[in-house]
């Protein structure tokens, strides 16, 4: 799992929609998808663990700055961008005034 991208929250619910979508392809093959869908659900804290010692770091990043834990999810979502590239401009856009902060 990639570890910049979406917040928490959002990792839960898309892990959710996998499990749940697993238990709907149960009744194809019961006894190959049922164990997937099971260990699935089993390791859901262990896998999305990561995020919440990200949020802990980005807190601390973000915490002498004054600027929120989304805006540092943000510089991080940017930094997977390459400078040229049409994302980054409209992803950048968005934290101008967080870069002026940081520069002052």
């Amino acid at each position: 799992m990639s570890k910049v991208g979406p917040t928490k929250n959002q990792r839960r619910e898309l892990y959710d929609f996998v499990v749940e979508e697993f238990k709907k392809l149960e009744v194809i093959e019961p006894h190959c998808i049922a164990t997937m869908q099971i260990t699935l659900e089993n390791k859901r804290e262990a896998a999305l663990g990561c995020v919440d010692v990200l949020e802990v770091k980005f807190a601390a990043i973000g915490n002498p700055f004054s600027i929120s834990m989304e805006s540092v999810w943000s510089m991080c979502v940017l930094q997977r961008c390459h400078a040229m590239e049409h994302q980054y401009v409209l992803r950048s856009e968005l934290l101008v005034g967080i870069f002026y902060i940081l520069s002052v």
